[in-house]
């Protein structure tokens, strides 16, 4: 299981593969977001912040 800082949780979604973000505190009726079409991307997704914050940092 991911967590992203606010508390919201990643999930997998079983017939596509695709990474939702089950919002926490969400007042709707469709409480996931989508944030990567595949496992790997979320992967990606994250390496790319780290670096992000990595150059941010010198």
């Amino acid at each position: 299981m991911a967590v992203f800082g606010e508390g919201s949780i990643a999930v997998l979604k079983r017939n596509s593969g695709k990474v939702l973000m089950l919002i926490h505190d969400y007042a709707g009726d469709y409480p996931f977001q989508e944030v990567a079409p595949h496992f790997d991307g979320l992967m990606e997704m994250l390496a790319g912040s780290a670096i992000w914050v990595q150059e941010q940092m010198k």
